[in-house]
């Protein structure tokens, strides 16, 4: 294995007590960043390292700027490191991530595949994102949690237990999936919403405002759920259904179709709303439409 890099001799001391050594590229390679290739030449310098353990020679990983890898964290293939990022503890990052701006990846975390992690964003515990995914402002992924397909997690969003989030889903804002809850396809949950339990949101579906779903409720199709309303237990939403302002759907209820479901309702039991449906009121079971 031909070495790309050796320490300049300049070292970097942090808080936490660990001296990272300053790299400098001793051969020619080229990286590939945010769409562009980029030539490394001999005698560029790069950023931080602990040990060599942090960067392998083979590939085209790189670590520039002012980045920082340090502890057993490993970065090979063709990642990159770079801004004023840090990737430590015992984390991995492989594939083509790209981690940069400040964020961090840490502890026991996977990035892999052509994700990118930026702004101020953390991927932290045993978290494993892959694929596409982009994370990035303050979001937050840990736990176990897996972010896969062409997912995006921003804002102050936080992702954490065993939830997943994958296909083009998006969740923003100052939302919160965990538990065992999975948000996919193209749905997007935002604002102060909640998902959580084993619940599941996929479709264009929307839930947004102060809205929760959790239990084994379902959101799919076009649905929207949002306010402070919330869908629980096994409650089921579809089609073009509203679910807003107070309103509650749990128990074994649907409601689908172009249906609204408002104010202070309760709909639940077996109960069915469907069609045009515009409910204010309390349901148990039957058919409204």
């Amino acid at each position: 294995m031909e070495k790309k890099y050796e320490f300049t001799g300049e070292t970097l001391t942090l808080s936490s007590g660990e001296t990272l050594k300053r790299i400098r590229a001793i051969r020619n390679f080229e990286v590939f960043r945010g769409g562009d290739i980029i030539e490394v030449k001999v005698g560029d310098l790069g950023g931080w390292i602990e040990k060599e353990r942090n960067l392998s020679h083979e590939g085209s990983c790189w670590v520039y700027d002012n980045a920082k890898v340090y502890g057993n964290a490993e970065v090979y293939q063709d990642a990159l490191i770079y801004g004023k990022s840090q990737v430590y503890g015992v984390a991995i990052v492989q594939g083509f991530a790209q981690i940069f701006e400040n964020s961090q990846v840490y502890e026991c975390a996977v990035v892999s595949g052509l994700v990118k992690v930026y702004g101020s964003a953390e991927i932290y515990g045993f978290t494993d994102v892959f694929y596409h995914a982009k994370i990035y402002e303050n979001a937050k992924v840990y736990g176990r949690a897996t972010v896969t397909g062409y997912a995006k997690i921003g804002g102050m969003a936080n992702v954490y237990e065993n939830a997943s989030v994958g296909g083009d889903a998006c969740v923003i804002g100052n939302a919160k999936c965990y538990g065992f809850s999975h948000v996919s396809q193209n749905a997007k949950v935002f604002d102060y919403a909640k998902v959580y339990g084993r619940s599941t949101v996929g479709g264009h579906s929307h839930v947004f405002g102060s809205a929760e779903i959790y239990d084994n409720a379902a959101v799919i199709d076009w649905a929207q759920v949002y306010g402070h309303s919330k869908v629980f237990e096994d409650a089921f939403i579809y089609g073009f259904a509203e679910i807003f302002e107070n309103a509650k759907v749990y128990g074994e209820a649907y409601v689908c179709e172009y249906a609204k479901v408002y104010n202070n309702s309760q709909v639940y039991g077996e109960a069915h709303v469907y069609g045009n449906a515009k409910f204010s009121g309390k349901v148990s079971d039957g058919i409204w439409k």
